[in-house]
């Protein structure tokens, strides 16, 4: 996919942030909503808490897993189709899954088609947005990346409501019909992308060396090994630049899980009512949703780069992860939630950019995709500790210092991405 000239983003780039949106809302109210669901389908299927849970993070780490392949689907389909195919996975499976009468039925259901669904389309719309943003890069993105913010905020008590009234199944049944959203956005990027192309008759020249590339491609690609090989862009496993972004990347994308997991239990541990926990987590989730708002004004307007803004969210988010053994009253409860949340919020945006400047845009897709993987088994090979740590110890403190490690590792290793 190359970059046309004219209007940063235009129509096409902000449908694609429409699009990146709406699968990244889904993406939230699908892992959200397991969830939530987590002690109905134990008490469903006749299994341990265990074993559902288990299921729950092995759907969540396919999801990474599956985003692997979008540089392969995008290239035979394109990425308004593959976005539109991805989106009747999803609803398909999360409806096919409600009458699911085994957890391994229910697992690999989700698992085969809708996690995957969903990996492909998070790699393919993002990938959407790097191409076609330049000034405005950093703003698009936090758009973009707003609706896990706005999920965790409306669809938690929304999902919660429809366990209530509909049961696990019909709620199964009520997210996937909001999944559908995700092919009516991939439509809409099929339609917008030919009236592009359609305006463009002045760029017959890059048109042409486009054609030109993709026959090349194929030259490559004779062998389906070597067509295998590029569609995944394993070239870039020997890029250092490309592994010290990714250690960043995962680092972030880590801590913010183990925060969300772990969060409202050490504020019960230190006597915080569940009530105080959930103003807590609401705080932190408004400071997550500003920051994605702002942080692409202060990046493309103010700082002029990413570097600089990543190293201060960075050592503040750290620190105040390091700080929890002192937190012991109301209002330093809330401004450790709001300030975390706040920074890794930025982190998320800013390391988009941070791949776009240190790889470059015409590799996003295959960036995004092995990210998905790398994350899926640091999450299998960490987030378990800080769980371990309070069974070991009988409080958080040490947990929590040990995430701050984790964010405070990667450093130095800003330098190595400039």
């Amino acid at each position: 996919m190359q970059e046309l000239p004219g209007q940063d983003g235009g129509l096409y780039g902000w449908v694609a942030v429409f699009t990146a949106w709406t699968v990244t809302l889904i993406w939230a109210v699908f892992v959200k909503g397991l969830g939530i669901m987590l002690p109905s389908l134990q008490e469903q299927f006749e299994t341990t808490t265990a074993l559902a849970g288990w299921v729950i993070a092995a759907i969540c780490t396919t999801t990474g897993a599956g985003g692997l392949f979008a540089g392969l689907v995008g290239r035979r389909f394109g990425t308004g189709v593959s976005i539109m195919m991805c989106g009747f996975m999803v609803g398909a499976a999360c409806v096919a899954g409600s009458f699911s009468s085994s957890i391994v039925q229910f697992a690999l259901i989700l698992m085969v088609f809708a996690s995957s669904g969903l990996g492909v389309s998070l790699v393919l719309s993002k990938a959407a947005i790097a191409h076609r943003f330049q000034t405005n890069f950093a703003t698009a993105v936090g758009v973009s990346k707003t609706g896990s913010s706005i999920s965790l905020l409306l669809f938690a008590p929304l999902t919660q409501l429809f366990l209530d009234t509909y049961g696990w199944s019909g709620t199964l049944l009520l997210i996937g019909a909001i999944s559908f959203h995700i092919t009516v956005c991939g439509a809409l990027m099929v339609v917008v992308d030919k009236r592009r192309k359609s305006e463009v008759r002045d760029y017959d020249k890059i048109e042409q060396e486009e054609n030109q590339s993709g026959q090349e491609t194929n030259h490559r690609c004779s062998t389906l090994w070597k067509y295998v090989v590029d569609s995944l862009d394993m070239n870039l496993l020997r890029n250092p630049r490309y592994w010290a972004a990714a250690a960043i990347y995962c680092s972030t994308r880590t801590t913010l899980d183990m925060w969300a997991f772990f969060f409202v239990s050490m504020a019960q541990s230190k006597g915080f009512s569940p009530e105080d926990a959930a103003i807590f987590v609401t705080v932190a989730g408004v400071g997550n949703l500003l920051s994605k708002l702002i942080q692409g004004f202060i990046v493309d307007r103010v700082f002029k780069s990413y570097s600089g803004f990543m190293f201060v969210m960075l050592v503040t988010s750290s620190s105040m992860f390091c700080a929890t053994p002192w937190l012991d009253t109301y209002w330093l409860m809330m401004m450790s939630s709001f300030s975390v949340l706040f920074c890794l919020g930025a982190l998320t945006c800013l390391q988009d950019l941070l791949f776009k400047q240190a790889i470059g845009v015409e590799r996003m897709v295959g960036v995004y995709g092995w990210l998905g993987v790398k994350t899926g088994a640091l999450r299998l090979a960490i987030e378990f500790l800080p769980g371990l740590m309070y069974d070991l110890s009988g409080n958080f403190n040490g947990a929590f210092i040990f995430i701050g490690v984790v964010q405070s590792l990667v450093y130095l290793l800003l330098a190595e991405c400039e």
